[in-house]
């Protein structure tokens, strides 16, 4: 009896591929609709409404089952864990978009890479999980291409006020906060499924930024800007769907290096696309700093290899 061609190894590993470069391309493009977002939305009332419309969404997608584990979810005794993950994601988003409001989305991206550098301390020191050899030298890429990639902003560093020092220390923030919910979700992914977690923390963070919420100016945004916020919405809730898909297909160290290049991605396109968006800055990177983002990249993908604290996750934004 034959079987299927859409059910071979093969086709199984190229959706997988497809879906992860998918997920690629949603990720490095979404710092781009953000920084547009932040410049007439304030990062709590994005984040709210951003949140709101992911939880409707996989919620409508889960169905009666989703609810069933949320219930069961609740009554396990992992609550400080879900809410350590949920107020981690929420602090992630806001502070990552803080950051976009002082720099650029590519500059955002490469200060972004710490995170998982982070996750891996945070599992060597929590689990007990071994630094392995290649990570030193991860870490050792790591440090030399941000060293190289910001040769422009040295001037401003002495500068505890400049836009580069506020923007830069929020994203550092932000780093931190997704390792904190990344660390959760290693524990929480034990006994939840992605999709139920995930759901948890978008309604943890509708709960923690419900009051602060400015709802008042989404509704007299230009229809431009709330298209522009839906589409922020979208790109959040089906990249989160097609990577979840893709890691059925694909090995997890395999889509670890292809999300690797998402700041590569996001400097390409702003890069691109900042001469016909008003709002858009340019990048106005020098040699040095492009060579500096490419160590980043490769530093980043080297020091994750082999990482046991989580599969790949959603990046931090």
């Amino acid at each position: 009896m034959n079987s299927g061609s859409d059910t071979s190894p093969t086709h199984s590993a190229t959706q997988g591929a497809a879906l992860v470069i998918f997920t690629v391309l949603c990720w490095g493009s979404l710092p781009l609709v953000l920084k547009v977002l932040v410049s007439e939305i304030d990062p709590v009332t994005i984040t709210w409404y951003r949140f709101s419309g992911a939880a409707l969404i996989i919620a409508l997608v889960s169905g009666r089952g989703g609810i069933d584990q949320l219930k069961v979810a609740f009554r396990e005794s992992s609550r400080p864990l879900l809410l350590i993950a949920g107020t981690g994601l929420t602090a992630n988003y806001v502070f990552f978009m803080g950051g976009l409001r002082f720099l650029t989305p590519g500059v955002a991206q490469i200060v972004m890479q710490l995170s998982p550098l982070f996750v891996v301390i945070g599992g060597v020191f929590l689990f007990n999980e071994p630094f392995l050899k290649h990570q030193w030298l991860g870490v050792g890429l790591l440090a030399i291409g941000c060293a190289l990639f910001f040769n422009q902003q040295y001037a401003q560093v002495h500068d505890l006020d400049s836009d580069f020092i506020l923007g830069a220390g929020l994203l550092v923030l932000a780093a931190a906060s997704w390792s904190g919910y990344l660390l959760a979700q290693k524990k929480l992914l034990q006994t939840l499924s992605s999709r139920t977690l995930m759901l948890i923390c978008y309604l943890t963070g509708i709960v923690v930024l419900g009051l602060d919420a400015d709802h008042r100016r989404i509704q007299i945004l230009t229809t431009e800007t709330l298209l522009v916020l839906l589409l922020s919405i979208a790109i959040t809730v089906t990249s989160y769907l097609a990577f979840a898909t893709a890691l059925r297909h694909i090995q997890a160290s395999k889509a670890g290096l292809a999300i690797a290049n998402i700041p590569l991605v996001t400097i390409v396109g702003s890069t691109l696309l900042a001469p016909y968006i008003d709002r858009l800055p340019e990048e106005n990177l020098n040699t040095v700093s492009i060579i500096g983002a490419i160590l980043v990249v490769t530093g980043s993908a080297i020091g994750t290899v082999g990482a046991t604290t989580s599969h790949p996750q959603p990046p931090p934004e």
